[in-house]
């Protein structure tokens, strides 16, 4: 039950292409698979961690435009010029404000779609002449044609 894998051409031959990956156009064998797994571990993505809403909070005021606005701010302030202050401060108050959300959303999102572009549990690695036990983690680099159950 020998798959030759077809290849999207890309910018290299896949004669290079697979020299690069040290295998055939066949996928790899259940040895190779094994010692690829030892070699590079498990197919999964490092656990990042989680950013706390105030780390994304102070995050918002860590630019150089928003130091230039505070100093401004507080000059206005010596000077006694409160309405400049005020418009000031709101203004660094409403960029706060909309970079926290559009940053909390971006980090919710992050997590929430972190497996999408992965092999499902259900999906089976073809290797050269037997399928080894599914599962996304357990697919190491090198050619290998997938399917569902």
């Amino acid at each position: 039950m020998s798959r030759s894998i077809k290849y999207i051409k890309f910018k290299i031959s896949r004669s290079k292409f697979l020299n690069k990956l040290e295998t055939s156009g066949y996928g790899l064998t259940a040895t190779e698979a094994k010692e690829r797994l030892q070699k590079f571990g498990l197919n999964k993505l490092a656990e990042a961690e989680k950013v706390s809403r105030l780390k994304i909070l102070l995050h918002q005021f860590k630019n150089p435009l928003i130091y230039i606005l505070l100093i401004a701010a507080v000059v206005t302030f010596f000077l006694q010029e409160y309405k400049e202050t005020g418009v000031i401060g709101a203004v660094l108050l409403l960029n706060a404000i909309i970079g926290f959300i559009q940053e909390y959303k971006a980090e919710k999102q992050v997590r929430v779609g972190k497996g999408v572009h992965t092999l499902k549990a259900g999906d089976l690695i073809y290797r050269t002449s037997d399928i080894p036990a599914s599962g996304a983690t357990q697919a190491p680099p090198g050619p290998g044609c997938c399917g569902s159950r």
